[in-house]
């Protein structure tokens, strides 16, 4: 049985007593006009008032200025925290988002895990002022109402936008007017064990096409696959999907990737290479998780380029990431 999607939906949902329960809003852009780009995400854990938000800022020389910060508590009535305000504008159009707050510019964003160290890496003011309008209609995940065992009814939901973004960011001294495109996202429910790993790929060309793609895998053939082709006019459920990715370095991180993505008769395939790049390490119970996250290139078969933000998220394994083969 579906649910429908309803405009209250854009605001924190009400998950008492659900075991293993988290919530997640995501907004990602990009201008390619002055190649500033960035991301915000903020999670919510299950019954406690703790969340993480993580900001991220894409500057055009290559560097990356980076904020994440754990709050013990926050208020459940909204998604406002650690600096970050999302004002729904017009519930399923509209969203706006700020971010007043301090970030660091490392030397090495592939070594993230003690940015928030002083004295390593001195801290600098930033400021994030973003408008979302959605340039296609919403998306609905395939995980959008599924029931999630007896307690209090507790269903899963998920659903996705492309959209245009307009605003400003600033970072320390420099300013920037942006004026592109990306996508929003907003997840909620219980997902029970992690996956191995999972690939999240997002790119934009212009007001008339983009692609959305979440593949995780559990390593033992069990994979779920989601995601959307946007052609200007329609959306495009994805149907199938085959992810070829290169590796550089000892420690393998992502470097480049060839993707190829169906949807009934109509096909995208691309090449995408990795340009700014953070990594983060957690711990999640006796395994290492790595996420590797950053600004991805496109080049599609049509000619057409495109920019969005590459995830992968890899249990380590010795040392190297468990999905290496995708």
């Amino acid at each position: 049985m579906m649910v429908a999607l309803d405009r209250k939906d854009e605001f924190p949902h009400d998950v008492s007593g659900s075991p293993g329960w988290s919530e997640s809003v995501y907004f990602d852009f990009y201008d390619p006009s002055i190649r500033v780009g960035g991301f915000t995400r903020i999670d919510r854990f299950g019954d406690s008032s703790a969340s993480r938000t993580t900001t991220c800022c894409f500057l055009p020389d290559g560097r990356v200025a980076y904020a994440s910060q754990l709050s013990p508590g926050t208020d459940r009535a909204t998604f406002d925290s650690a600096g970050v305000e999302i004002d729904v504008v017009r519930p399923l159009e509209e969203i706006g988002l700020a971010f007043r707050g301090a970030v660091v510019i490392p030397d090495e964003p592939r070594d993230c895990s003690s940015w928030s160290s002083p004295d390593r890496v001195a801290p600098v003011p930033a400021e994030v002022d973003m408008n979302f309008h959605g340039a296609a209609p919403v998306y609905v995940g395939r995980r959008h109402g599924r029931l999630q065992g007896e307690v209090n009814g507790a269903r899963n939901g998920s659903y996705h936008q492309f959209v245009t973004v307009v605003g400003q960011m600033r970072v320390d001294n420099e300013l920037w007017l942006v004026e592109g495109h990306g996508l929003r996202s907003h997840t909620w429910g219980s997902t029970g064990r992690p996956p191995l790993y999972e690939r999240r790929m997002t790119a934009s060309a212009g007001p008339t096409f983009g692609f959305a793609l979440w593949w995780e895998s559990d390593g033992l053939g069990t994979d779920d696959l989601d995601g959307f082709l946007w052609d200007g006019t329609s959306l495009h459920s994805v149907g199938g999907c085959e992810i070829n990715s290169t590796w550089a370095g000892t420690a393998a991180y992502p470097d480049c990737f060839e993707v190829e993505v169906s949807s009934g008769e109509m096909q995208l395939r691309g090449q995408g290479r990795m340009g700014s790049l953070m990594v983060l390490h957690t711990d999640e119970g006796p395994a290492e998780l790595r996420t590797a996250q950053g600004l991805a290139r496109w080049t599609f078969e049509d000619g057409r380029i495109g920019y969005g933000v590459a995830r992968y998220s890899d249990t380590l394994v010795d040392g190297l990431p468990a999905g290496m083969g995708r």
